[in-house]
Order: C-alpha cells, then structure tokens, then sequence
C-alpha cells in the first residue's frame, strides 16, 4: 500500500501539461482527465466524476471494446456507437459548463479587483453634514455622477468582432455536417475573434459594454465547439475513405454493405 501510495503521488507530480491550457489560456476538452483518473485509482469516485464526468464512461467502454472484439456479442456494435455518442455529449456539457464557470469566476475576481470597497459601508463625515454653499466641499458619494462607461454604459462601445463572432460560432456547430471543413473552419474564425474581443475586455472592462462581452465570449465558446465537432467529423471522413475506399462514401448503398459485413450496422 505504502508503494501504491507512493506511485500515486509521484504520477500526480508528473501530470502532463496541456499545451492549449498553457499557451492560450483556456481549458481544453480533455482537461481534467489526468486528475479524474488519479482519483479514480485512489477510490475516490465523486470526485473523479467532479473533476472529469466522461472518465468512467470512457473507462467502461474501452473495456467493453476490448471484450465484443473477442467475444463478438451480437448487439456490442449498436451499444458502442450509441455509448460513445453519449461520451460525446457528456464531454461537450461539460466542457460549455467548465468555461461559464471559468467565465464568471474571472469576471467576479476582476469586480473584486476594481472596486475592493465595493461591499464596505459609507463613513459619514463632517463635510457631508454642512449646508450647501458653506465653502468648498465634496459631495458625498451618493450625490456625484458615475464615471463614465458604468452605471448605465455612459461612453461604452460595442467590441468590434463580438457579433460577427457569434454567428460564426452558432452556424459551425451545424456546419458540421458539410463533411466537417466548414465547421472547422468557422469555428476557428469565431474563435479566434471573440477570444480577442473577450481580452480587449478583461483589459479594460469600463470601454465596452457587458452584452457585447457576452456575445463575444459566446461566439468563443461556440466557435470552439464547431472547430472540434468538425476537426472530429473530418478525421472520421478520412478514416472512413481510407478503410473503405472514396467509392462508398459517394454509394450509399455500397456503404451499407460494407458497414453490414463489418458488423457496424
């Protein structure tokens, strides 16, 4: 147990570094495997799924792939198709749940930053109790006029890209289907133009409004999803026209055929 322990914490120090995480900024969709996997293998099941919900399914089905390939059950096909779907939709929940919390964790600790007296209650004074027009005093705070771009976006603009970044998000996801090069594609231009727009206002947060931080780091988001949705339907394309020739994937009846003497439908 006492070298069991011991592996476990070395490994633990020795976790891969994700390179997207690490140069971008941002969480990938396969970060949080490592440590899901490590609390798996210490007992600690809550907080493997916590850490990374697609662990144990992933596990099980790699294992029941491993099983069908030499047993050949005669519905293991359908149970792995319809299991890796459901990896896939555990995988992106996760991923869209991930960065909102990323997303509202930054922005409450760049709130906290702006404005640390935000919270603490307003000391009366002496100069707040004098009668107007008795020298020169300063008004109390609750008499002087917001600084401009709060308090009703006095002076704020809209991020240049944040629209535009939303739709080519949105639209990658279903452009998916056009053989993947489309999402792809779009998605990275969303991308890459709400993750610019999304810095422009961390950097300065009063000079732009919050609706268009909010589409900017949707069309982020969404743009990221149809990148990968769409890098993964390309790779099965390729995949497919290298195991069953470009002739299937044009006859959708020769793709039955070959799909049925393979067992895969």
């Amino acid at each position: 147990m006492a070298q069991q322990g011991s592996f476990l914490h070395w490994i633990s120090q020795h976790l891969l570094t994700c390179p997207i995480k690490s140069h971008l900024g941002i969480d990938c969709p396969g970060c949080g495997l490592q440590r899901s996997v490590l609390a798996l293998f210490q007992g600690n099941l809550i907080e493997s799924f916590r850490l990374y919900p697609a662990t144990i399914p992933l596990i099980f089905i790699l294992l029941f792939t491993a099983i069908h390939l030499k047993l050949d059950f005669k519905s293991g096909a359908q149970i792995i198709k319809i299991t890796f779907i459901a990896i896939a939709i555990i995988i992106v929940i996760n991923y869209i749940y991930k960065n909102i919390q990323s997303s509202n964790l930054n922005k409450h600790m760049s709130n906290e930053q702006e404005n640390p007296s935000e919270n603490q209650p307003i000391q009366p004074n002496d100069d707040s109790l004098q009668p107007i027009g008795s020298g020169t005093t300063t008004p109390p705070p609750f008499q002087q006029l917001p600084p401009i771009g709060q308090f009703g976006g006095m002076g704020q603009q809209n991020l240049p890209n944040s629209t535009i970044a939303l739709i080519l998000g949105i639209v990658s996801i279903p452009g998916c289907c056009c053989y993947g090069v489309l999402g792809l594609i779009l998605g990275i231009i969303a991308w890459v133009l709400g993750g610019g727009d999304v810095k422009k206002y961390r950097l300065n947060p009063n000079q732009y409004s919050i609706s268009s931080y909010k589409n900017a780091n949707a069309g982020k988001i969404c743009g990221l999803i149809g990148a990968i949705l769409g890098a993964l339907y390309l790779i099965m394309i390729i995949a497919f026209i290298a195991f069953f020739g470009f002739a299937a994937l044009k006859d959708p009846e020769l793709m039955k055929e070959m799909l049925r003497s393979k067992g895969l439908q």
